[in-house]
């Protein structure tokens, strides 16, 4: 395997891609990443496109791609790059996804420090009264959970 400067184990490749060689399997049982070719052996074999490939999922994911749109990004990528129109509106997508879960952890936030402000103790029950007060969760709010984002 050292011949070849490019091919490298699965080990290798999960150090190298800092992930662990559980996740290099996964993709590959799910297909982001190919069944990778074989030595006579039987050792599996990576190559540099494979590292590339894994760190672009990896980053996708820290950008909060799900898996399933990480494989339409990487599909796209296939097709010669990808039509630029269609990669913007995937990734526009993703910036609507994200505004609309920040606006859900803003109301979120603000639920949470008017119960802290609000709390002053037990109720008559003697139950802590941000208990009692998370019964009843906003409409606002309990729509969001419901959705769940």
């Amino acid at each position: 395997m050292r011949a070849n400067k490019r091919a490298m184990s699965r080990g290798e490749l999960a150090r190298r891609a800092s992930v662990s060689p559980e996740t290099v399997r996964y993709y590959e049982r799910i297909r982001p990443l190919a069944e990778p070719n074989r030595l006579l052996s039987g050792y599996r074999v990576y190559t540099e496109d494979t590292l590339a490939r894994l760190l672009f999922i990896k980053n996708a994911q820290c950008l909060g791609f799900r898996l399933k749109e990480i494989q339409r990004l990487l599909a796209m990528q296939s097709d010669h790059g990808g039509r630029c129109r269609d990669v913007k509106k995937l990734v526009a997508g993703k910036i609507s996804d994200i505004d609309r879960h920040l606006v859900h952890l803003r109301l979120t936030k603000s639920f949470l420090a008017r119960l802290v402000q609000k709390c002053n103790g037990r109720d008559a029950s003697g139950t802590c009264r941000i208990f009692t007060c998370m019964q009843v969760l906003p409409k606002a709010l309990s729509r969001w959970s419901a959705k769940g984002v």
